[in-house]
C-alpha cells in the first residue's frame, strides 16, 4: 500500500478521521481490501518547490477525453430515446465509444513510466462516466418516466456498459473496482447521510432504502448506548483509530471490525435489515476512497515557457518540474523531468580496493566496515537535505533535489565528512571527485522480479554530464590508451615519450591549487582536473535565482590562488568561481565552475554591493580576471605567440550580436583553416576590441595568436574559403601576419 495514497486520505479528516497514518493503513487492508488497486497520488510541489502543497493527480486537458464523454453522452440519449431497447443506432454509438475508450485506454498502459497511468486514467473517466449517469436521470424525468423507471433504466444501461467494456478487454487493476462496485460508475456522490443511495437501492438492489436508512440509524443509536455504558467497548473502538466521540462516524458504522465488536456483545440486538448494511459497506467504502480521490485531480495548462498554471481560475503556480498526463498525447507525458542532481565518486577505488586485498582478510574486513559507516552517515546527509537517492554509480552514488541550495549544501557536507573520515584512518583515502547540475533525465522503466515491481533508471544527457565531471573522462582514456599499447608491446619508454605533450601541462600547471585538500581546475590542455567540487552553468543560473528570491548576500572571497564570490554556510562560506570552458566527450564544451568551503580566517571577505544576480558577477568577475591575462599578454615575445598567420573576420548585422571568427591563413588555397568561434559575450570577457579595425586588430594581434593557440585544442569549426568574407557585406576581415592588413 503506497504512503502517498495514506498521506492523502489522511488529509481528509471530515472522510476518514483516523487518528494515525497506521490505523488508516490497517483500514484499508481490512474493511476496504482491494486498496491496492486505488491510482496513487503523486506529490504535488508549486512553484518555489520547498514543501509538497499536498497529493493528487496533475492532469491536462485534452480534446480527446471530451470527445469520449460526448460519445457516451449519445449513446445514453440514444437509449433513453428508445425507453432502452436495443437498436442498430445505439449499438453502433456504443461500439464508437469503446473503440474510443480503449484506444486512449491503451496508450495510457503502454506509456506507464512514472505512475500507473492506466488506473489514473480509468479513475479519470469513471468520474466522466459517474457524472453521466448521475445527470442521466434529469433527462429522464423530462422524458416523463416516474423515479422508479428512472432508476431501473440507469442500472440497466449501465449493466450494458459494464458488458461492452468486459467484452472489449479483460478487467484488470483499477478497471477491475470499476466494473465490480456498481457505484463508482453510476454516482458522483454520496454523502455521510446516505440519502443518494435511494437510487441503487431501487435500480439495482431492488431492496427497499427505507428499510435500509432504519437499519444504520438502529446500528448508530445501539452503538452510542452501549458505547456510554461499556468503557471496555468504547476503548476497543477507539484501539482502532477512531476518535473518541459520543456517536460513530458514518465510516465507523460500515468497518466490518466495529460491526463485529458490536454483534459480539451480549446486549447488541440484531435485526434482520441489519444485513442490507452488511450487503452495501464494502462497496460503499470503496466508493468513498474513490470519491475522496477524485477530489485530488488537478488540472494544469503548461505555458510556452514551461510554467504549469492551475487550470480552472485560480491564480496557482505549480512547479515547473511537474509533467500534467494528457491522455490525448501519445506517450501520456515526456517521460523527461528536470532535477538538480549530484554524483561522487571516491579516487581510485580499485586501486585502493586491490591494495586492500593484498593486506589479507582483516584489512578487508576493516574496509568494509569502514565503508558501511560512510554510507550511512551519506544516507543521513541526504535525509536532513531532504535529497531522492537514485541508484549507485560504480564506487559512487547519484542522488536528486528539488532545490539548488539544498543539494550544494549537502555536497560540501558530504565533502567535509569525508575529510573527517579521511583524516580518522578512512581506507579510501585517495580523494573524493563531486559534480552538481541541473538538466533533464529521460526516466526508464526497469523490470527487475516476476511480479512486476519497477524501479526507474535515470538516464540521459543529465547523468552523462555528471559522469564526465567527477571521472576525468579525457585524462582516462588517454591512460587507457597508455595501457592498451603497453598491453600490445610496445616500448614503455617510447609510449610515455609520445603523450609527453598531453601531460606537460598536468606536470607543470595547477601547483598551487594541488596545495589545497580539495581542487579543481582546468588545465592548459583543456583538461579538467577534479578534486573537489564542480558545477554546471545551468545549475549556478538556477542557484542565482534561489539566492535572489531568498535575499541571500554576496561576499566576495579572496584567498591565495583565486578570487570566488559566495554566501554563508555552516559557519563558514560556500565559494563559488567559473573555471572556463571544458570539453566534455559527448556533450561538447560546457562552462563549469568549482565550489568549495572556507573558513572566514581562510580569506579576505567583503560584502558585494552590486545588486546582480550571483552568475552575473562571476562572469563579471572572471571577465576582469580574463582581461587581465590577455593585457599580460602583450609583453610576450612574437615568437612566444605561434609561426602561422591568422585570419580574424568578424560577421557584423544590425539585428543579432557580432560574432568573431578566428582562423589560421593558408595564402596558397587561400582558405581559413581550423577556425575558432567567439560570441560578444567572449569578446567581451577577453577583452577583445569590436567592431573589428585595423588599429585595433594590430594592437591586440599577440593577445589573438595567443587566445587562438589555447581555444584551438579544444574545438574548431570546418575551414571555409576567404571569398565568403571578401564577398559578403556583413564581413569584415584582416591578416594578422607581420603587419596587418585587410583580407
Amino acid at each position: 500500500m503506497h504512503d502517498n495514497l495514506i498521506h492523502f486520505l489522511r488529509e481528509r479528516q471530515e472522510a476518514f478521521p483516523f487518528r494515525r497514518d497506521i490505523d488508516l493503513r490497517h483500514f484499508l487492508a481490512d474493511a476496504v481490501d482491494r486498496a491496492a488497486l486505488f491510482p496513487v497520488p503523486a506529490k504535488i510541489f508549486l512553484a518555489d518547490e520547498q514543501q509538497p502543497k499536498g497529493y493528487g493527480f496533475a492532469l491536462a486537458k485534452s480534446p480527446v477525453l471530451d470527445d469520449v464523454e460526448s460519445k457516451l453522452q449519445r449513446w445514453l440519449d440514444a437509449q433513453l430515446a428508445t425507453r432502452g431497447e436495443r437498436s442498430e443506432r445505439a449499438e453502433n454509438l456504443l461500439g464508437s465509444y469503446t473503440d474510443a475508450v480503449f484506444k486512449l485506454s491503451r496508450n495510457a498502459t503502454e506509456s506507464s513510466i512514472l505512475a500507473d497511468y492506466d488506473a489514473v486514467f480509468w479513475h479519470l473517466h469513471a468520474q466522466q462516466v459517474s457524472r453521466i449517469f448521475s445527470r442521466f436521470g434529469r433527462g429522464a424525468i423530462e422524458a416523463d418516466l416516474s423515479r422508479e423507471d428512472i432508476d431501473r433504466l440507469k442500472y440497466a444501461l449501465h449493466a450494458r456498459w459494464l458488458t461492452a467494456i468486459r467484452e472489449s478487454s479483460g478487467a484488470h487493476g483499477f478497471l477491475e473496482l470499476v466494473l465490480d462496485n456498481p457505484l463508482v460508475a453510476t454516482e458522483e456522490f454520496v454523502g455521510p447521510d446516505l440519502r443518494e443511495l435511494r437510487g441503487y437501492f431501487n435500480g439495482y438492489l431492488q431492496r427497499d432504502y427505507t428499510a435500509f436508512r432504519d437499519a444504520v440509524q438502529d446500528i448508530r443509536q445501539q452503538a452510542a448506548d452501549l458505547m456510554a455504558k461499556d468503557k471496555v467497548l468504547r476503548r476497543s473502538i477507539r484501539l482502532l483509530g477512531y476518535p473518541d466521540a459520543p456517536a460513530l462516524h458514518v465510516v465507523a458504522l460500515l468497518d466490518p471490525r466495529v460491526r463485529q465488536l458490536l454483534g459480539d456483545h451480549p446486549k447488541f440486538r440484531t435485526h434482520g435489515d441489519h444485513a442490507l448494511v452488511e450487503a452495501i459497506a464494502r462497496p460503499l467504502l470503496e466508493f468513498w476512497v474513490v470519491q475522496a480521490l477524485r477530489r485530488g485531480i488537478i488540472w494544469m495548462k503548461t505555458t510556452e515557457e514551461g510554467e504549469n498554471l492551475a487550470d480552472g481560475g485560480a491564480n496557482v503556480v505549480y512547479s515547473r518540474a511537474i509533467r500534467p498526463m494528457n491522455f490525448g498525447r501519445r506517450g501520456v507525458v515526456e517521460p523527461i523531468v528536470y532535477r538538480y542532481g549530484l554524483v561522487y565518486d571516491i579516487t581510485s577505488f580499485t586501486e585502493t580496493l586491490g591494495e586492500i586485498a593484498r593486506g589479507g582478510k582483516g584489512e578487508e574486513q576493516s574496509s568494509y566496515r569502514q565503508m558501511l559507516s560512510f554510507q550511512r552517515e551519506l544516507a543521513e546527509i541526504a535525509r536532513r537535505h531532504l535529497l531522492q537517492f537514485e541508484k549507485f554509480l560504480g564506487d559512487g552514488a547519484f542522488y536528486t533535489s528539488r532545490r539548488a541550495t539544498r543539494i550544494l549544501q549537502a555536497a560540501i557536507d558530504v565533502q567535509q565528512f569525508y575529510a573527517e573520515s579521511r583524516r580518522n584512518g578512512f581506507a579510501f583515502n585517495k580523494g573524493m571527485r563531486i559534480a552538481l547540475n541541473y538538466g533533464y533525465y529521460r526516466l526508464l522503466p526497469m523490470r527487475i522480479s516476476a511480479d512486476g515491481t519497477q524501479i526507474i533508471e535515470f538516464y540521459g544527457p543529465g547523468i552523462v554530464e555528471l559522469s564526465r565531471l567527477t571521472t576525468g573522462k579525457t585524462t582516462k582514456e588517454v591512460e587507457d590508451m597508455q595501457h592498451l599499447l603497453l598491453a600490445h608491446g610496445y616500448d614503455q619508454n617510447d609510449v610515455y615519450r609520445f603523450f609527453a605533450p598531453l601531460s606537460r601541462s598536468v606536470d607543470r600547471g595547477g601547483v598551487e591549487e594541488q596545495q589545497r585538500e580539495f581542487f579543481a581546475y582546468i588545465n592548459e590542455n583543456g583538461h579538467l582536473i577534479n578534486e573537489g567540487i564542480v558545477v554546471s552553468v545551468p545549475f549556478l543560473e538556477q542557484l542565482s535565482t534561489e539566492i535572489t528570491e531568498d535575499a541571500q548576500k554576496v561576499y566576495r572571497l579572496r584567498t591565495k590562488w583565486s578570487v570566488y564570490l559566495g554566501f554563508a554556510s555552516n559557519g563558514g562560506y560556500a565559494a563559488i568561481r567559473l573555471l572556463g570552458a571544458v570539453s566534455l566527450k559527448g556533450l561538447g564544451l560546457q562552462e563549469i565552475g568549482e565550489v568549495v568551503w572556507l573558513r572566514p580566517d581562510e580569506a579576505e571577505i567583503s560584502v558585494v554591493d552590486e545588486a546582480k544576480p550571483l552568475l552575473q558577477l562571476l562572469q563579471q568577475e572572471r571577465n576582469h580576471k580574463a582581461a587581465r591575462n590577455v593585457a599580460a599578454t602583450s609583453t610576450l615575445v612574437e615568437s612566444d605567440a605561434g609561426l602561422a598567420d591568422l585570419v580574424v573576420c568578424e560577421a557584423h548585422a544590425e539585428t543579432a550580436e557580432p560574432v568573431i571568427l578566428v582562423g589560421e591563413w593558408d595564402p596558397v588555397s587561400e582558405e581559413i583553416r581550423r577556425p575558432i568561434r567567439l560570441d560578444g559575450i567572449d569578446a567581451e570577457r577577453y577583452g577583445l576590441a569590436v567592431p573589428l579595425t585595423v588599429q585595433g586588430v594590430e594592437s591586440q594581434s599577440l593577445a589573438y595568436q595567443k587566445l587562438y593557440r589555447r581555444l584551438s585544442r579544444i574545438e574548431t569549426l570546418p575551414s571555409f574559403s576567404a571569398d565568403v568574407v571578401r564577398h559578403n557585406t556583413n564581413f569584415s576581415g584582416f591578416i594578422i601576419g607581420a603587419t596587418v592588413e585587410p583580407l
